[in-house]
């Protein structure tokens, strides 16, 4: 990987704390989500195919964001570490139950 991918990478993280420093928790959420849908569409025109663990990461955060805004309700974005971590570790024990490689699957490229 080469530098300007891994800081193209962490923008969205970058711009949740920046906006969170200047004007919350909801707009902050709301960036990072928007960010990273971008950054995941850019990277679909470029290599004609999406990444099935951006795919998954940023669809989570699109839908929790999404509920917390509808619901009004910051927990949504609270959770959504835990709530993540959570789903990609039934996905990898799933994958090893069944005799499959998960992390080869999510990251093709990488492995």
């Amino acid at each position: 990987m080469n530098l300007l991918a891994f800081f193209i990478e962490c923008l969205p993280l970058a711009a949740f704390f920046i906006v969170f420093e200047f004007v919350g928790l909801m707009m902050a959420a709301a960036c990072s989500a928007a960010i990273g849908a971008v950054l995941m569409i850019y990277a679909w025109r470029r290599e004609g195919r999406l990444a099935a663990f951006p795919l998954f990461s940023v669809s989570l955060s699109v839908i929790l964001t999404l509920a917390a805004f509808i619901l009004g309700e910051e927990d949504f974005i609270k959770i959504q570490p835990t709530l993540f971590n959570g789903l990609f570790a039934l996905v990898l024990l799933g994958g090893a139950i069944r005799g499959q490689a998960m992390m080869k699957r999510f990251f093709g490229a990488q492995f």
